[in-house]
């Protein structure tokens, strides 16, 4: 049996629609975010083997003993630190919301994903924002100079995954970028190049979701040192077998990472999207539809090309990665002025 929840209009809410698109820009959070207690740990670490030498009490003992010391103090600071900086932030969002500058404060508390991630901090005062009727129905927090054009999707079309290497994904998202070239499109994303495989356009998804480039180049060099060494001593050694499989597994876990293995499918539809649960049993699932009318869809840019997306309303939330070309075809089938599915069409996907 099919569980299909759809969303409910808010107690009290005005019939309308909320506004749509809201983009700001943030600045860049740095790659490296070090904490002054950091180098002020080295520091005491430093005196502190210094009076050990000093008063002849130094050695290895009381090296390690005061390592530990000073690592503890220091990730104790550095927590507390984040802890009182995420809580100042929230503050100045209810400062905001209080003013009754609403899309000031989402913008205010989301940018903060970027740099703490989706903590639950962050997804609770989203969810008390996006009670707020005067709330904007998508906010899009950006840190590059450009971002895509977002057109709302004006014709009807059925429920697509929301995964750039769906071949399904690949057509409409190339059916409804007219304006781009077909060579940008390629470049893009929007049009698969030819010749290339699902397998192919899963792994490069995935490359840009998990941040594994290093990872996969140790790996590949641990295989091409092992493949020479091999060479010269004329037999295939156990160090090359182990790497070339341990390369193979890492690419399989590229390939592998997709929403359908986490039971979880994400899809796009006319006005909303639509989440699917997978089940055990596979004549069963259970579908949740968010639409505008009840909730606020929020995408920040947390990498280049991956952006952390949350949909909140008053008694749920979810929250998903996803690359910018599905950040960019959400946002305008969320947008779109065509209403989503009925609970009877819904059904028909299961």
């Amino acid at each position: 049996m099919t569980q299909v929840k759809t969303t409910e209009a808010v107690a009290n809410a005005s019939p309308q629609s909320p506004p749509g698109l809201v983009d700001v820009k943030f600045k860049k959070p740095s790659a490296l975010q070090l904490s002054i207690y950091v180098p002020a740990s080295a520091g005491l670490y430093f005196v502190l083997i210094v009076i050990c030498a000093l008063i002849g009490a130094l050695n290895a003992i009381v090296a390690i003993v005061a390592l530990v010391a000073v690592t503890a103090l220091a990730i104790f600071a550095v927590v507390i630190e984040a802890d009182r900086n995420r809580r100042r932030a929230l503050a100045e969002a209810k400062s905001l919301t209080d003013k009754g500058q609403v899309k000031d404060a989402l913008a205010h508390i989301a940018s903060r994903v970027a740099v703490d991630g989706p903590n639950y901090l962050i997804v609770n005062r989203l969810k008390s924002l996006a009670r707020h009727r005067n709330s904007p129905s998508a906010i899009r927090l950006h840190w590059t100079d450009t971002v895509g054009e977002i057109e709302p999707l004006d014709v009807n079309f059925p429920a697509v995954s929301l995964d750039e290497s769906d071949e399904q994904f690949v057509q409409l998202a190339d059916a409804m970028s007219n304006h781009v070239s077909d060579e940008a499109k390629e470049s893009r994303g929007l049009r698969a190049s030819a010749g290339e495989t699902a397998i192919g356009r899963r792994i490069r998804r995935s490359f840009r979701l998990v941040w594994v480039w290093p990872i996969v180049l140790m790996i590949a060099i641990q295989v091409i040192q092992a493949a020479v060494t091999s060479y010269r001593q004329g037999v295939v050694t156990l160090s090359l077998l182990f790497f070339v499989a341990t390369f193979l597994m890492a690419l399989a876990g590229v390939a592998g990472f997709s929403f359908e293995h986490l039971h979880l499918e994400w899809l796009i539809v006319p006005g909303g999207l639509l989440l699917r649960k997978k089940s055990k049993n596979a004549t069963q699932s259970d579908l949740e539809l968010f639409t505008p009318k009840s909730a606020t869809l929020v995408a920040v840019q947390s990498r280049k090309e991956s952006w952390t997306v949350f949909v909140v309303e008053e008694s749920r939330n979810q929250t998903l990665t996803i690359t910018t070309q599905e950040t960019e075809l959400l946002l305008r089938a969320w947008l779109s002025p065509i209403p989503p599915p009925t609970v009877e069409k819904l059904i028909d996907l299961t």
